[in-house]
């Protein structure tokens, strides 16, 4: 194995071509790298959570996060059901303008030709 770390080895994860070195299944740690087990053991524990954590600012927070994730779901839904409606609608819209315009423009060129014809049979 290199002594050179790469970014991801830095911080304790292996790479592709890097061999893991597994705890024995009978270890509390099977299945865990062995590497991180002593790692665990190494750092120290973290300090213990402070008595003056305040309740009402965590549930708005958790609230805020839990609104905020409903909305991008809400819109991710209504993106992904509104998408094929919305797309047979635009067809449905295009076919029957493009019937509206040629009865139009139909309309237009008959009432020119007729008075077109009008003009000559005068003259």
């Amino acid at each position: 194995m290199s002594t050179r770390l790469g970014p991801l080895q830095r911080h304790g994860l292996p790479t592709l071509t890097e061999v893991i070195e597994l705890a024995p299944v009978g270890d509390a740690g099977a299945g865990v790298p062995a590497r991180a087990i002593g790692r665990l053991r190494s750092e120290p524990a973290p300090p213990p959570a402070s008595a003056s954590i305040d309740v009402e600012q965590v549930v708005e927070q958790v609230l805020r996060d839990l609104q905020r994730d409903a909305d991008l779901m809400l819109e991710l839904r209504l993106r992904e059901a509104l998408a094929p409606v919305l797309a047979r609608l635009t067809d449905e819209l295009v076919h029957e303008l493009r019937g509206r315009l040629t009865t139009t423009l139909r309309d237009a060129v008959t009432q020119a030709a007729g008075r077109e014809l009008a003009r000559r049979r005068a003259i």
